[in-house]
């Protein structure tokens, strides 16, 4: 089983960006050309997110040279091949932007950018079954977290809160691979 969140995505960008035949339905070459621009122009959405999402945490030289390295490791492209329409490339996106914005949630203390990563997170899972071990890096880097929290002597309090939350993460990250 695969989810069909990047099939439905595609549909839709075709149905409003694709020419429209004489019926007033796309074109077969209109809807070709949807599908075949979506991987690149999602390529380049990734490199973009990943240099603006991580500039504040690594700084910009660093954000920088992580967009450019998702520009040219050619991780959806050694799956997809050329031609091919596949999701892997929103596995990239969504891979990306989860870890970014948590650590940006938890860097401004930001409940807002908490919800965007778990909102990116449950969108992960419409275009990949395998998108719940994401939740495990979420986990650990949570975990991680409150460990130098803890170590700085910030309340237990939160680290209890944490550790239960983490329990429901994990195990509802179980149930999502079984």
């Amino acid at each position: 089983y695969w989810p069909r969140g990047y099939d439905t995505a595609l549909a839709v960008a075709a149905r409003l960006f694709a020419p429209r035949g004489p019926d007033g339905r796309p074109t077969r070459e209109g809807v070709r050309t949807v599908a075949c621009l979506s991987g690149p122009l999602i390529a380049g959405l990734t490199a973009i997110l990943v240099a603006v999402l991580a500039a504040p945490l690594l700084g910009r030289r660093a954000a920088l040279a992580a967009a450019f390295a998702f520009a040219i490791v050619p991780w959806a492209d050694a799956a997809d091949g050329i031609g091919v329409v596949d999701h892997h490339v929103v596995e990239q996106l969504f891979s990306a932007l989860v870890p970014l914005l948590y650590l940006g949630a938890v860097a401004a203390r930001s409940r807002l950018r908490a919800a965007g990563a778990g909102i990116a997170l449950s969108l992960l899972g419409l275009f990949w079954t395998g998108g719940a071990l994401i939740m495990f890096l979420v986990a650990a880097l949570a975990l991680g977290d409150r460990f130098i929290g803890l170590i700085r002597g910030e309340e237990r309090r939160d680290a209890v809160r944490l550790a239960a939350l983490l329990g429901l993460a994990a195990a509802a990250g179980t149930a999502a691979l079984m």
